[in-house]
């Protein structure tokens, strides 16, 4: 119902998906896109807690295997790189804070522009 009244204003519906505590499995976060492109999203943002390494590595291939519109980010010190990177790699959206973060590891607006410029 929402994406029926979302393409009658002419707006893009974003499902949208935060996992604070950690990065699921790789079956888990395809899962999760599925389902917000068949609830009638155009795009779907993912945004997880980087805990290692790996949990990059596994947002990486999944924002470089889906076709689709999407919006990958890491959260946390770990994950920071994601918010430089993935934005190169097709991801769709960089968040940045104007005065204070929403999400740990999130650059402010300022910053964010900067890097992404020089990037």
């Amino acid at each position: 119902e929402l994406a029926n009244f979302a393409k009658t204003k002419e707006v893009i519906l974003i499902a949208s998906y935060h996992n604070f505590e950690k990065t699921p499995d790789i079956n888990t976060l395809r899962s999760i896109i599925a389902s917000g492109f068949n609830a009638g999203a155009e795009m779907v943002k993912i945004a997880t807690f980087v805990n290692q390494k790996n949990d990059v590595k596994r947002l990486q291939n999944l924002l470089l295997a889906e076709k689709r519109p999407l919006c990958v980010i890491g959260m946390g010190d770990k994950g920071t790189e994601t918010r430089i990177k993935f934005p190169k790699m097709g991801s769709k959206l960089a968040y940045g804070f104007i005065d204070t973060p929403s999400a740990p590891g999130q650059f402010s607006v300022e910053s964010l522009k900067e890097i992404l410029v020089k990037f």
